[in-house]
């Protein structure tokens, strides 16, 4: 399928995507599928915190004491808000770096690894915090939030070892090699 375009492939801005170079191996459909899995459950976890408007409420009381309620609420309301559609367009990247690793675009990779290499470090400091520090940890931390952070935080390694595993790097080093680019994948 060398130098043919992908039947119904587009980019963002609705132009057919760049021309096929070499198909995909196993692992890099694999680690689409861990991330977009990853992605979904992130979102779901920050939907989860969203709804505890108490624990919300709460956290600007004791940061305002001064306000009124029906400011405490606009604030409630606008933090909500922003953190929903923050959330939305972190998955929105989150997806286009995926089709674009997809594509064999090495710096989508590199970006992917960063995102999911800072996930991993920060669900193992958060762990070790609340094992170390116990009921003294200064926000309340749920069971759920836990159990999907960690679930999050094995995708993340799955996606990393799933990127670099070698016939990955040779699907990236003969994409650039197709793209007419030097490869710099080791």
């Amino acid at each position: 399928m060398t130098g043919t375009q992908r039947p119904g492939w587009m980019d963002v801005f609705g132009r057919p995507a760049p021309s096929a170079g070499p198909e995909p191996p196993q692992q890099v459909l694999l680690a689409r599928w861990a991330w977009i899995a990853g992605l979904v459950v992130w979102l779901v976890r920050s939907v989860i915190q969203l709804t505890d408007r108490r624990m919300l409420v709460d956290q600007l009381r004791r940061m305002a004491p001064e306000l009124t309620q029906s400011e405490v609420d606009a604030a409630a309301n606008s933090a909500t808000l922003f953190s929903l559609l923050l959330a939305l367009s972190i998955g929105a990247v989150g997806l286009m770096l995926v089709r674009r690793m997809l594509w064999g675009r090495n710096w989508a990779r590199i970006l992917i690894t960063v995102v999911t290499a800072f996930s991993v470090v920060s669900t193992a400091l958060a762990l070790v915090g609340i094992a170390t520090l116990g009921p003294a940890v200064p926000v309340r931390v749920d069971v759920v939030n836990i159990l999907l952070s960690v679930v999050v935080a094995g995708i993340s390694v799955a996606v990393l070892v799933l990127l670099w595993h070698p016939a990955s790097n040779r699907y990236f080093r003969a994409a650039a090699v197709a793209r007419g680019g030097r490869s710099v994948v080791t």
